[in-house]
């Protein structure tokens, strides 16, 4: 009887293989089984979490409702009780869902897909309650609509309800605060592997993370993750937010949960910052209480124009560490050119921004001189001399010529 079920099993999983019939004298493949015209299943109910989804992504796909959970195996040897079906995967995909508290499967929605509505459903034996496949071979139907675009928006769909109870064992760790949009990192700690099960042996659907009713299925080949990260909805609200991680345990569904603060990154810490020594050379910089920040910092000298931004700068930037104490090391800070004449501060930049800036200090007398020419090196103030007994010479010789020229009325 068994052998017997099995074989007919098969036939549905692997429409492939289906024999063939004659109508009329030509021979005629047998319909694949998603094409087949089953009567509607009038038990249990199909939805989707997210009724709409873009191209290029999976939906999630819920049964529940059941008043008889099927038992009659439609395909394969693992035991799959239901058999998917999309315009993507026409012979179907056999789905192993042995906890009728989490029956969830995945269908993937190819790139490129056009925009529309198609249909989803899935292919059991209703009321059976052996594996043998008593009961009838019907039908849930659903649609799914596809967008060329990702789907935006908090959903609240029905995976996010699964019934269930905390955790006897382990905790969920993971981050206390993630920026807007962010994903936040999670991790199960003292859960034994052993007690784990997937939620759906076929997908590799291990758990199910739900975050203000957005649901992210955890998909991981063979051994269950210990550690994953999950992205935020699009549009999370900034505040404290409950994150919840679905899985089996002991063929049992719980979970475990933390809280979340969604915020803004917080702004670097200002500091000080002051100038040890400056010279035409370089100027030697130091600063405090800058706290501990990825941020990028760096020093600079700016023009002495300064500015909310330093776009040019003199000397630097020259990007430091703080250290733990906030502390920012002394830092020599070269001029690329001898600086003009004029005042200057020394600044500290925060991803680029001036945030704060030192004491003014002077710079006189670097302008560039002269280099020297000849065997010995010629005084500057005789250079200077010459270049000025030279201009008077031009001026007399100009007053002479012009004395000499015909006059005209």
């Amino acid at each position: 009887m068994l052998a017997a079920a099995a074989a007919f099993a098969a036939l549905l999983s692997f429409p492939a293989e289906a024999a063939t019939s004659s109508v009329g004298g030509a021979p005629t493949q047998e319909l694949l089984a998603c094409e087949r015209d089953l009567p509607a299943a009038t038990d249990g109910t199909l939805t989707l979490d997210t009724p709409t989804v873009g191209a290029g992504t999976s939906g999630l796909g819920v049964l529940t409702g059941f008043e008889q959970w099927p038992t009659g195996l439609v395909g394969g040897g693992s035991g799959e009780t239901f058999l998917s079906c999309t315009p993507w995967i026409p012979s179907g995909e056999a789905e192993v869902m042995r906890n009728e508290d989490a029956a969830l499967f995945l269908f993937d929605v190819p790139e490129g897909t056009a925009p529309g509505t198609y249909p989803v459903s899935v292919l059991f034996f209703e009321g059976s309650e052996q594996p043998s496949g008593d009961g009838t071979l019907a039908r849930l139907r659903t649609t799914v609509t596809v967008t060329s675009e990702p789907a935006t928006g908090i959903q609240g769909g029905p995976a996010c309800q699964l019934p269930g109870s905390r955790a006897p064992t382990g905790e969920l760790l993971g981050s206390d605060v993630v920026a807007p949009d962010g994903a936040v990192s999670l991790a199960l700690s003292g859960v034994p592997a052993t007690g784990l099960g997937r939620i759906n042996e076929y997908d590799q659907l291990w758990f199910l993370t739900c975050i203000d009713g957005f649901a992210t299925p955890i998909v991981h080949e063979l051994t269950p993750p210990s550690a994953f990260e999950v992205q935020l909805p699009p549009g999370l609200a900034q505040g404290v937010h409950t994150v919840r991680v679905y899985g089996l345990l002991d063929s049992a569904v719980v979970w475990w949960e933390r809280p979340v603060t969604v915020a803004p990154p917080p702004s670097p810490a200002v500091g000080t910052v002051t100038v040890a020594g400056a010279s035409c050379a370089s100027v030697t910089v130091a600063g405090s209480g800058w706290g501990q920040t990825a941020a990028t910092v760096e020093l600079a000298v700016p023009p002495s124009e300064g500015g909310e931004t330093v776009a040019d700068v003199v000397a630097g930037p020259v990007q430091v560490f703080p250290d733990t104490e906030g502390g920012i090391p002394t830092t020599e800070l070269r001029f690329a050119t001898p600086p003009p004449d004029g005042s200057y501060a020394a600044a500290v930049l925060v991803d680029g921004l001036v945030r704060a800036q030192s004491s003014g200090f002077s710079l006189r007398g670097c302008g560039a001189v002269l280099p020297a020419t000849g065997p010995s090196d010629l005084p500057v103030v005789l250079i200077g001399a010459g270049l000025v007994v030279s201009g008077l010479t031009l001026v007399r010789s100009s007053r002479s010529l012009r004395r000499t020229q015909p006059h005209h009325p």
